[in-house]
């Protein structure tokens, strides 16, 4: 079941592009998961940012945990951040 809700997401931008975005329970957990990606990948290629953003979201409770999806990001406030 999909619905809309304003919540936390960790966001990816590629070249001014919101190319990916991962569900966070809260903004400590999309920080952590922030420094975590900026380890990882070239942080002079890609950037991130955590915010709140309006998105469609679906649950997922096939496995032995409820996993939460943004299926879209609907609206955000980094309009023009990364360009």
């Amino acid at each position: 079941m999909k619905e809309i809700v304003i919540c936390w997401a960790l966001c990816m931008w590629l070249n001014g592009n919101l190319v990916e975005h991962s569900y966070t329970k809260g903004m400590s957990d999309c920080l952590k998961k922030k420094r975590l990606a900026e380890r990882t990948i070239n942080p002079q290629q890609v950037k991130f940012a955590c915010g709140e953003v309006k998105a469609e979201i679906e649950h997922d409770n096939s496995g032995t945990h409820l996993h939460t999806r943004i299926v879209r990001i609907i609206d955000h406030k980094y309009k023009d951040a990364y360009k």
